[in-house]
């Protein structure tokens, strides 16, 4: 019950980014609450709604914070030099999930 509540969310995903993985679809959605929880884990993203994951200032934020995230992107972001470059910057590994034209 306590996902119905946007506060104890996101006093989850403050103490454990991956927590927005018990969280509703419309908290999934919420960019606020995404940019939160994959700043503090970029792994997060992968639990972020499929337009967050396409949207670049949260991909940029979870790359940031673990450039391996980068997997959980949008493939239209997967293939930004931007966004590649933060990635590879935290984790040089990272390049593996680039789009190939840019490995």
């Amino acid at each position: 019950i306590w996902r119905q509540h946007d506060e104890a969310v996101l006093a989850a995903i403050r103490g454990n980014g991956l927590e927005l993985r018990h969280a509703t679809s419309a908290q999934r959605s919420c960019r606020s609450m995404v940019i939160e929880a994959v700043s503090r884990n970029g792994m997060a993203l992968q639990y972020a709604s499929e337009a967050l994951r396409s949207d670049r200032a949260v991909v940029l934020a979870a790359v940031r914070s673990c450039g391996s995230s980068l997997r959980f992107a949008a493939p239209k972001l997967q293939a930004s030099r931007k966004v590649l470059l933060a990635a590879t910057s935290q984790d040089p590994d990272a390049l593996s999930f680039a789009a190939s034209h840019l490995r």
